[in-house]
């Protein structure tokens, strides 16, 4: 509202922005109240009107970012197949929480069901001792009421209306109607942008550039998982030729000597390449930030059993390389041992050159979308600046309507 003297007020309570009449004496005549409520009136309108408001931007008065925000007006809606999936979802059944995951996930009644006697079959633990066997089947449980439950919540998530948000008061399925504000519709209606809109800054970007950092991008990820594949599959190698993991005693062990009794087990790069198992040229793209998965507790809990068994065929090796053919079968001749140890070892050497490009691909991949993330930030500096400095899609509209009234 327009801050201006009571055109009834005593000559000592005017204030500005009316001035007062040249003639203190004319204070309190109807010219002069006139006068004032015209002007008063003029205030009023100025400021109640879209235009000025518009151009008062964030300022006294004006508009802020917040009144360009639609307002949200939600109807609840009755859903009685999504209410009772959050029900079972938040109680203390396991078998109706696994329903309700299910259904969630598209499952259907007759699906679930089926999965439920395959878990009580296999003995899942979280479904086996909530049913007993079914006596005319005893190979299939008994689910008693579960099947009607599940066959009832199918009906109501069936049968549940749409509804497109959540009342935030109540949380509860709801259909939402956005309304724009009076000054929102107002540059709506006029063509001009919302002004606290900015430029997107991949227009400072060519058409080329977005498209190999989209495809850098992507191209991460997927070195990013081929990497940690490479390293399972190298880890596994390690475990598979460890006697104790393994009946054939061949390959390198993890106990601190390998096979031929000739020093520690290599595992890092460094290592492997001075033990001679990988060439020089690995070296070059190996890395080194990378090391070899450590024993884990299954190797200090290993049973009896895998050692006698792994002896017994060292005890039968021993015998072939003397020549008893009877009892040496199992190991063939020290020639086959030999073969055997090598064909382990170029697989372990495989994995571990897998392994090395996979880490190579994927530091490389890193490198790139690191570069793509700086350039990104560079453009939103830019678009800042030149929104800070006026340049932005509604000052640029409001700017080409002036130059056709104003001139350039």
């Amino acid at each position: 509202m327009g801050q201006g003297p009571s055109p009834f007020s005593v000559p000592d309570t005017y204030q500005t922005p009316i001035m007062p009449p040249s003639d203190l004496n004319d204070l309190g005549t109807l010219d002069y109240q006139n006068s004032a409520l015209t002007t008063l009136g003029k205030a009023n309108n100025n400021f109640s009107d879209l235009a000025m408001i518009a151009q008062l931007g964030s300022t006294a008065g004006g508009a802020g970012p917040e009144q360009f925000q639609p307002n949200a007006t939600y109807e609840a809606v009755k859903a009685p197949g999504y209410e009772m999936i959050q029900y079972y979802k938040q109680s203390n059944d396991p078998v109706m929480q696994y329903v309700a995951t299910r259904f969630e996930e598209g499952a259907t009644a007759g699906l679930i069901e089926n999965e439920l006697r395959t878990l009580w079959t296999n003995g899942d633990q979280n479904v086996k001792p909530y049913f007993q066997a079914d006596f005319r089947n005893p190979s299939q449980p008994d689910l008693g009421t579960v099947p009607g439950k599940i066959a009832e919540l199918e009906k109501n998530i069936i049968n549940d209306p749409t509804f497109n948000a959540f009342d935030p008061a109540t949380g509860k399925p709801a259909n939402a109607q956005y309304d724009e504000t009076e000054i929102a519709k107002y540059y709506r209606e006029q063509g001009i942008p919302n002004p606290y809109e900015q430029y997107s800054p991949d227009l400072l970007a060519g058409r080329s550039q977005l498209q190999r950092e989209g495809y850098n991008a992507n191209k991460a990820t997927e070195t990013t998982s081929a990497a940690k594949d490479a390293q399972d599959a190298y880890a596994r190698m390690l475990a598979k030729n460890d006697p104790r993991n393994n009946d054939k005693p061949y390959g390198m062990t993890l106990d601190g000597a390998n096979q031929g009794g000739q020093g520690p087990t290599p595992t890092t790069p460094q290592q492997m390449y001075e033990a001679g198992v990988l060439p020089s040229s690995a070296m070059s793209v190996a890395d080194m930030s990378w090391e070899a998965p450590t024993p884990n507790s299954a190797y200090d809990t290993i049973t009896e059993q895998r050692r006698a068994a792994a002896d017994r065929v060292k005890q039968s090796t021993m015998t072939g390389i003397q020549g008893n053919p009877q009892l040496g079968s199992s190991r063939q001749t020290p020639i086959m041992d030999a073969a055997l140890r090598q064909s382990a070892l170029r697989a372990q050497q495989q994995a571990y050159a897998d392994l090395v490009l996979a880490n190579k691909a994927k530091g490389k991949s890193r490198k790139q979308t690191e570069d793509d993330k700086y350039a990104q930030l560079e453009r939103q500096r830019m678009i800042d600046i030149l929104a800070k400095r006026g340049y932005t899609p509604a000052n640029d509209v409001i700017r080409a309507r002036q130059a056709a009234v104003y001139g350039a």
